[in-house]
């Protein structure tokens, strides 16, 4: 499986038009199939069918780049997941 860093240059060249950028990502192999968290942050409003058709794009990506099954999950936040600003 290809690093998290490629995956991460692949997912911001095709965010880049989608007016979102992305804030970071997960990347587990569980078997034989990958499993992709992308944490993004929209720069206007979105429903639900432009959160699933970038859902789609980014598996779409992923399946090229990692040779393998990929399952996702987008979340929409303002603030980068695991941020050290206002850690307790």
């Amino acid at each position: 499986m290809n690093g998290v860093r490629s995956t991460r240059l692949a997912l911001e060249d095709l965010l880049a038009g989608l007016s979102c950028w992305l804030l970071d990502l997960t990347v587990m192999q569980v078997g034989r199939t990958a499993f992709v968290v992308v944490y993004l942050n929209p720069n206007q409003p979105m429903d639900g069918a432009a959160i699933d058709l970038i859902r789609e794009r980014i598996e779409e990506r992923c399946r090229e780049l990692l040779a393998m099954p990929v399952r996702s999950e987008v979340i929409l936040t303002a603030t980068p997941p695991f941020s050290t600003t206002g850690a307790s």
